[in-house]
């Protein structure tokens, strides 16, 4: 997924707002990594509004000092993140909160969510 969308953002590096399945959610596993949205909001520095699911699956490691630094991502900007209904992975709490700890952003918001009417992947727990 990283790769798709990173192509995306190289053909619109003014982007702004990147809306994907807003009112529904994606009821699957997948999504972009951490990692991947860094590199995003690397690419897209006017990014502003984003919505799509987190994939934290195997991201375990603790982002290194200075990865900011090395993407280029040092001025604080105000990012509003809707995750959908992304399910971090218990093994992954550590890593996912120090890297939200380590954005270029000055303010996260979050809204995760679940409902009844979406039809859980196989072998996901909630």
């Amino acid at each position: 997924m990283d790769s798709e969308l990173l192509a995306l953002a190289l053909a619109w590096p003014h982007l702004e707002d990147l809306l994907i399945n807003l009112s529904w959610g994606w009821s699957t596993l997948g999504g972009i990594t951490p990692n991947g949205l860094l590199q995003l909001l690397q690419k897209c520095p006017s990014l502003a509004w984003i919505t799509l699911a987190i994939d934290t699956r195997g991201y375990t490691e603790l982002p290194p000092s200075g990865l900011l630094a090395s993407l280029g991502l040092t001025s604080p900007r105000t990012i509003y993140l809707d995750v959908l209904d992304s399910v971090i992975q218990a093994e992954s709490v550590p890593a996912v909160a120090a890297f939200l700890g380590c954005t270029p952003c000055s303010t996260f918001s979050f809204t995760a969510w679940a409902s009844e009417n979406f039809i859980k992947p196989l072998g996901w727990e909630v």
